[in-house]
This record gives structure tokens, C-alpha cells and sequence, in this order.
């Protein structure tokens, strides 16, 4: 028997029970969706699906336009995960997408645990990479693997720099710097997350907070999140936009994660492929996954009809999806 639920944030024990027995992120956690739906006001639900035996599970956060629903995944690392393979799964989800009137979906995969088949191929866009450190691996194999630049970083910040955890005070950096910081680096309108947003997320254990101080004070703080699956790195905000201490911060995670029994760390990738924050991510060592997102189309006329309303090409996906939300 096929049972298709969809849990509200409201149910937060059953939202943390059904995750309690298969692989995730902290993308897929009540946690982390509670804390993006205070940015986004979006409608967000843990959809899952069972059948014999095979529990398959996502996020899924409902937006508007023009009193028509589509769908995505929150902000962060989620997708389909589960405890089993179900080869029927791709053509189930979509019917259910289909029966609540949905008119089509962007759904992000999560690179990592991203391994049972729950998508066709052909719905899958990989548009960029993610970088990951196995944190299986002893911390001698893992420094081996930092390129040259990298070491000779450690070496000479290691000495210098103060790590502090006090959240009181990083929170109050964080807050303070935030919206200026992202504004300078021209970060789109997905990461800017409201204050509310920001205080959910570090009142949660499975959030760590570190930052390097200075003589002078704090001068960059780093946000990491984690599940036993995967860790992953949110964001590093500096004083000074020089982020001069990333490496000395991101070494401390490893050894942080690591010491929680974590399997993997993911740095994610660059804004775009082969840019200067991929390169950066890539010079730890780690291996790359491909980082896909699943574009899918529900209910084809409607779908169609809002592209032609905003003067948008239907046949058209490879860009911003769905076309007709790209000038909101």
C-alpha cells in the first residue's frame, strides 16, 4: 500500500521522528526549514512517501503566483533522501505533485545523499559543483590533501589567530554585519535571510558558531550546521570583506565535525563553476560532487499559459525556474 503525508511545520515531534530513521541534512531538519520560512513566509511541509517498507522523504515549500502554487525545496542542502530504493517513485511523486494542483517544481538535490534513484534523468540540471571533505579519513590523510597554498596558510595563521565560541557575542556580529556584507558581495535575494531567521537558526545545537578575534575584536565568524550524515558550511561573514581567517575557521570545523562523529563536510561550491570561491573550496582536498536540481513540470497548459503572461519561452528551462518568478 502507497501512503503519500505531507507534515506541516505545526507537527514538529512527527517531523523529527520520521527523519530520526533515514539519512539527511540539515536542509531536510524542522530546524532549519522553521528558520527559512520566518525569511520566506512560504507555506513549508516534510512530504513523505512509504511503500513497502521504502519511507522516501522532502521538504517542500509552496509559493504563489497569480493564485497558481508551485513548489520548491527550502534554502539549503535537502531533496529526496530514504531508507531503500522504490523504482516507481519518480512516476508516484509526480501524481501527487499533480493532485494538489501544483503547477511545477523545483526541487534541489541534496549531492551527498543524493543515491537511490528517486528522479528520472532527463528532469535533472546540473549547473554546478560541490566540494566535500570524507571525514572518515584521519586528520594526518585530510591535512596531506590541503594543497600547498592552503598549509602554508595554517602554518601562518594557526599561531596568531584567537577562536572564540562565545554565541552571545558572534550572534551580535552576525546580526550587525550581515545585510551590508552580502550587499557589498551582490549575493541574490536567496541569501538574504531576515534577523528572525538568523536567531532560529543559533538557538539550535546542531549550529555551531566560531569566529577569530583581533585585537581590536571580532573579525569574521563562520556558521556551520549538522546532522550525523553531513556538516555544512552556511556562511563566513568578516568586518572587513578580506575573510582572512576562512582557512584557519574552516580547518577548526573540520576537527569540530569530525570529533561529533560527522561522515562529510560540505563546503558547497562557487557561484559559478571554476570561480574564485570554487577554487578556494577546492584547494582543501576534498572530493566534488555534481550539484543538480530537478525542474518539473505538473500541469503543462497552466505551466505554459503563465510563461506567455509574463513573456517568458515555456520551452525554455534551462535558466531561472520557473521562467515566469524570475523578475519578482
Amino acid at each position: 500500500m502507497i501512503r503519500n503525508s505531507w507534515i506541516p511545520l505545526d507537527d514538529r515531534s512527527v517531523w523529527r521522528d520520521i527523519l530520526g530513521g533515514i539519512p539527511h541534512a540539515f536542509g531536510h531538519t524542522w530546524e532549519s526549514c522553521y528558520a527559512m520560512s520566518l525569511s520566506t513566509g512560504y507555506n513549508t511541509y516534510l512530504y513523505t512517501f512509504e511503500a513497502d517498507g521504502v519511507l522516501i522523504v522532502c521538504p517542500i515549500a509552496e509559493r504563489s503566483f497569480g493564485g497558481h502554487i508551485d513548489i520548491l525545496t527550502p534554502y539549503g542542502f535537502s531533496g529526496f533522501t530514504g531508507n531503500g530504493s522504490y523504482p516507481d517513485f519518480p512516476k508516484h511523486w509526480k501524481q501527487e505533485a499533480a493532485r494538489r494542483k501544483y503547477v511545477c517544481g523545483y526541487i534541489g538535490l541534496n549531492p551527498i545523499l543524493n543515491d537511490h534513484g528517486y528522479h528520472i534523468p532527463e528532469d535533472a540540471y546540473t549547473y554546478n559543483c560541490i566540494y566535500a571533505i570524507d571525514l572518515s579519513l584521519e586528520l594526518e590523510e585530510l591535512y596531506t590533501r590541503l594543497s600547498t597554498n592552503r598549509k602554508r596558510q595554517l602554518r601562518s595563521t594557526e599561531k596568531n589567530i584567537k577562536i572564540i565560541f562565545n554565541r552571545k557575542r558572534l550572534l551580535a556580529f552576525i546580526l550587525g554585519y550581515y545585510s551590508d556584507f552580502y550587499r557589498r558581495k551582490g549575493a541574490s535575494a536567496v541569501y538574504h535571510f531576515s534577523p528572525e531567521t538568523i536567531k532560529e537558526l543559533v538557538s539550535w545545537d546542531n549550529v555551531i558558531l566560531l569566529g577569530a578575534e583581533g585585537k581590536d575584536g571580532i573579525e569574521e565568524v563562520m556558521m556551520l550546521a549538522f546532522t550525523q550524515f553531513v556538516g555544512e558550511y552556511i556562511m563566513s561573514i568578516s568586518s572587513d570583506d578580506s575573510r582572512r581567517h576562512t582557512v584557519a575557521l574552516l580547518w577548526k570545523a573540520v576537527h569540530i565535525l569530525k570529533e561529533r562523529g560527522v561522515n562529510w563536510f560540505n563546503l558547497g561550491g562557487g557561484i559559478r563553476p571554476g570561480d574564485g570561491v570554487a577554487q578556494f573550496k577546492e584547494r582543501f582536498g576534498g572530493k566534488v560532487f555534481p550539484f543538480q536540481s530537478l525542474k518539473q513540470i505538473y500541469n503543462t497548459e497552466l505551466y505554459t499559459t503563465l510563461c506567455n503572461q509574463t513573456h517568458n519561452n515555456p520551452e525554455d528551462i534551462e535558466g531561472y525556474f520557473p521562467p515566469y518568478h524570475a523578475g519578482k
